[in-house]
């Protein structure tokens, strides 16, 4: 922003110089406002307050010192009258060279009769004349102030009450007409004004309060409101609320913690009008204003809401009624996400009969949608002696009614019963749900409850998409985000074992991280291997590969220990032994633990549970043809599971210089002109772990993951994942059984039904992930099967539960990703996302925080 002036209304000269001393020292662009009115000093000891301020100061300070409102706690006995205000300004005016004084101009002009001569003496940079006043007032002085301002080469400032558009419109045109000058402030005082200190046509600065208990205008916001703005010079863009109650800043308070947390130069401003239009030939006009001066304010979209919904479709072309404004090609648009908001909560798949309850452009909104989708709906309007009608045996209950009426509709529910009632969605969120009776109603009669809150989310995500398109929350905040997800395990993984195999040095660009990647890490360490920490990557120097004394620990690490064990002809020294958890105990089926590895080349590799066996059989073998010369071949025995994972293993060792030939179910490997030297790899993201949060995205609205699959394996999941939105249902995870938890919390979050199959491998992962999962979905009340290859799960409802994790990485990030969509579902085990993302939580709350 220009200048931000920071204002407020101390009455001790101590606690005035303590909030200048603060604002100073707090950023180099602000301004503070001295209101010395606000002191019973005389005109002395005004004078010498001034002069005992650092001299350093005073280029940021703004002088203010009105003569009507000088002393007011002192009954004028502190010795204030025109000649010796007017001398005191003079004096004040060569003492140091301010940024600004602000002169009285009814006292200079009007009420002596003459103009104050400050030219020859004043060593600031402005010196503006004030007229605050009623907007009458500003319209009939106007020009007189401003011809007294010219005169003398000042600026001028204007301030004045304003009820909503038709006021902002008028002060906009005032200031149209008054023309420019060295300095020029105008501002809107009132909760209808609010966006406008905000707006270019504030003009050179905008008054802020230090903090809410000194404000000096009614709905001023505060140094910690603007403070977020100040590292850039243009004013934010504004988001609003059309609507006529200035207690309503729940919006405010959600959307502006999305933007800051985006790092978005936006801002959102609730503009509680009193100007309602009165009746249906007022709307046109009133609306017209509200568009105009947003067009110059620089608005970028507005909420509306009641009585506003139905005074702006007949300028746009919309019909109804509307909660949205946004700027598209051509101008202002509107639409309504009121009943895309109660879709979203009814979830697909579910039909039944609704009744909603009310008559405003809400419940006509929510009454189209629901038609549309194919609901059976009814409509009830209160009147004097209640509903209309009673109940048809509505399954689901739409309220409108704000909170003020819970008490009458709670009565006309008991008259309605409650037998038929599953489901109760409120609009209302003025009340708590604590203490809302329509709330209370539901618990004592069983029926699910969803508060206004959740309602309001649902319609902000949909406006959220209208205003910023799917390109949200934005390259900035995506960067952040992005350094929390792991880079690939998988790729990691490979990596560290091509370079034990090979010759030359390899550097390892991003390595992963997370537990297992460690765990891999030592492991090849304990081969002989050496690998140093440099600048964030892992340089990698060969050594003959010799066997430990010790077994080594593999932990839960699959892929990294099946890729140990094909490793073992290659070394020297006695016989590989390899030690792991409990549970990848049970998955390997052997007895003996520490497990012996033979050290035989396989001829034949088994590859119908995991493409990992065939991944260390590929890698061995170039590291024996590049010991030996020639190429070494294995035959794929079973269906290759996963076998973008197996691809990723040959685009590797081909990026390292060996040569991978597939014929069939033959794989023959070479390294044939030599490794290449120098290797150098760049882990990427990690796309199963990104999926989870694709989905927290997809739930919100939004995108993360690219569109385009690279060479991982998993990085297909947006591709797979809009195919089964648009599909019905079934999905084939045979080569991607890590999506399956995303996959069913995609399920819950998105509301939709789920056929997750080809995937018998599933039943041999960190756990039984068939049972986990289908637990889980039963735990959230969805109705579900196990398969033999997968398994099947209705897309609704979800309900707070504690979700058995097993100590399985994936399904804990499942839940954690559903528990962003539907309040109540926790974990029994939040550490075990370390296997894999150990981040995993600080990223879903940081996603969360970007979305309303």
């Amino acid at each position: 922003m220009t200048h931000v002036c920071i204002t407020g209304n101390e009455t001790d000269p101590g606690a005035l110089r303590q909030r200048v001393d603060e604002v100073i020292r707090s950023h180099a662009r602000v301004l503070c406002e001295l209101r010395l009115d606000y002191l019973d000093l005389s005109p002395a000891h005004a004078f010498s307050f001034l002069a005992k301020l650092p001299s350093d100061w005073a280029p940021r300070l703004v002088i203010t010192q009105r003569l009507r409102a000088s002393g007011l706690a002192a009954q004028g006995r502190c010795g204030w009258d025109v000649p010796t205000w007017q001398s005191w300004w003079k004096d004040v005016m060569a003492l140091r060279p301010w940024f600004a004084v602000d002169l009285d101009w009814l006292v200079v002009d009007r009420i002596t009769g003459e103009s104050l001569s400050w030219q020859g003496t004043f060593r600031g940079r402005h010196a503006f004349f004030s007229l605050h006043g009623t907007l009458d007032e500003a319209e009939n002085l106007g020009p007189e102030l401003a011809a007294s301002a010219r005169k003398h080469n000042a600026g001028i400032k204007i301030a004045a009450p304003v009820r909503g558009p038709r006021c902002l419109a008028r002060l906009m045109d005032l200031s149209d007409r008054l023309g420019e000058f060295p300095l020029k402030t105008f501002a809107a005082m009132g909760d209808a004004g609010r966006a406008w200190r905000w707006s270019p046509l504030a003009g050179d600065f905008s008054y802020f309060a230090f903090d809410e208990s000194r404000t000096t205008a009614p709905g001023q916001h505060t140094f910690q409101d603007v403070k977020p703005y100040l590292t850039g010079r243009q004013r934010p863009d504004l988001y609003l609320l059309w609507s006529d109650d200035a207690g309503n800043r729940h919006g405010e308070k959600i959307w502006n913690s999305v933007f800051l947390a985006r790092d978005a130069h936006a801002r959102y401003v609730n503009v509680a009008c009193t100007d309602v239009p009165e009746s249906a030939s007022d709307h046109e006009s009133w609306a017209r204003d509200a568009l105009r001066w947003m067009e110059r304010a620089g608005v970028r979209g507005a909420s509306v809401t009641k009585p506003f919904k139905e005074v702006f479709p007949p300028l746009l072309g919309g019909f109804g009624s509307v909660n949205t404004l946004w700027r598209g090609e051509g101008g202002w648009k509107c639409a309504s996400t009121d009943g895309e908001a109660v879709l979203r909560i009814l979830g697909e798949g579910t039909r039944g009969s609704v009744a909603v309850l009310g008559g405003g452009g809400a419940a006509q909104a929510v009454m189209r949608a629901l038609q549309a989708a194919g609901h059976s709906v009814t409509q009830y309007r209160r009147d004097a002696e209640g509903f209309l009608s009673r109940g048809n045996n509505e399954s689901v209950v739409v309220s409108t009614w704000p909170g003020p009426y819970q008490e009458r509709l709670v009565e006309e529910l008991a008259r309605w019963g409650s037998d038929s009632i599953k489901l109760c969605i409120d609009a209302q969120f003025s009340r708590r749900e604590s203490e809302s009776p329509l709330a209370l109603w539901c618990r004592d009669h069983g029926v699910e409850y969803v508060p206004g809150t959740e309602w309001w989310r649902w319609q902000a995500l949909g406006q959220d998409h209208l205003w910023f398109g799917e390109n949200r929350p934005g390259a900035r905040a995506l960067a952040r985000l992005w350094k929390l997800v792991p880079h690939s395990k998988s790729e990691t993984i490979r990596a560290l074992a091509i370079a034990a195999v090979r010759k030359g040095r390899t550097e390892i660009r991003h390595p992963s991280l997370c537990r297992d990647a460690e765990v891999f890490r030592a492991a090849i360490e304990s081969l002989g291997v050496d690998v140093e920490d440099r600048d964030g990557a892992w340089w990698v120097a060969p050594a003959p590969l010799r066997a430990p004394q010790d077994p080594i620990p593999c932990d839960e690490g699959a892929t990294g220990f099946r890729v140990l064990a094909a490793l073992a002809p290659l070394l020297e020294g006695g016989v590989l032994r390899l030690d792991a958890a409990e549970s990848l105990r049970r998955r390997s089926g052997s007895a003996e633990w520490p497990m012996k590895i033979p050290a035989a080349f396989p001829e034949r590799v088994s590859v119908g549970l995991s493409s990992q066996f065939a991944t260390g059989a590929a890698i061995a073998a170039a590291g024996w043809a590049g010991r030996h010369g020639g190429a070494r071949s294995f035959v794929l025995d079973g269906v290759l599971r996963s076998a973008p994972y197996f691809s990723l293993t040959c685009s590797m060792l081909t990026a390292a210089g060996a040569c991978v030939t597939k014929s069939g179910d033959r794989v023959e490997v070479s390294v044939g002109a030599g490794w290449k030297e120098g290797w150098i790899t760049e882990i990427r993201p990690d796309p199963s772990s990104l999926a989870f949060l694709e989905v927290a995205a997809r739930g919100m609205g939004g995108r993360l993951m690219p569109k385009e699959p690279d060479a991982a394996g998993d990085s297909e999941f947006p591709l797979l994942l809009d195919e089964w939105l648009q599909s019905g249902g079934e999905v084939d995870l045979g080569h991607h059984p890590d999506l399956a938890p995303p996959f069913l919390a995609a399920a819950a979050v998105l509301r939709r039904p789920l056929l997750v199959k080809g995937a018998p491998q599933l039943r041999h992962k960190e756990s039984d992930r068939v049972e986990l999962l289908v637990a889980m979905a039963r735990a959230l009340g969805m109705e579900t099967e196990a398969l033999a290859d997968g398994f099947r799960v209705s897309g609704a409802p979800c309900r707070a539960a504690r979700i058995r994790t097993g100590g399985d990485h994936r399904i804990a990030m499942a839940a954690g990703v559903i528990g962003l969509s539907h309040a109540g579902v926790e974990v029994d085990d939040r550490a075990c996302i370390s296997k894999s993302f150990p981040l995993f939580w600080d990223a879903l709350t940081l996603l969360r925080e970007m979305f309303p």
